[in-house]
């Protein structure tokens, strides 16, 4: 048997995605790791919420968001 795990990140506003890297061993260890740090590395941003959750925000998003200031 074998095992691949994916971990990808998703627009908590508009649902686009970064495919992140996959793995072909048997655990995800670091995988979250890796895609967050792969949709930072295409201008994504994380930041904490006023109810203390995190949202992962595409450059996209971040772009209307400073056009509308």
């Amino acid at each position: 048997m074998a095992l691949s795990y994916q971990c990808d990140t998703f627009c908590d506003i508009c649902s686009d995605f970064v495919e992140g890297e996959g793995t072909q061993h048997g655990n995800a260890d670091g995988l979250g790791r890796s895609a967050l740090e792969l949709a930072k590395l295409a201008g994504w941003k994380r930041r904490r919420t006023a109810a203390g959750t995190y949202e992962d925000v595409c450059k996209r998003c971040l772009e209307k968001e400073t056009n509308k200031s």
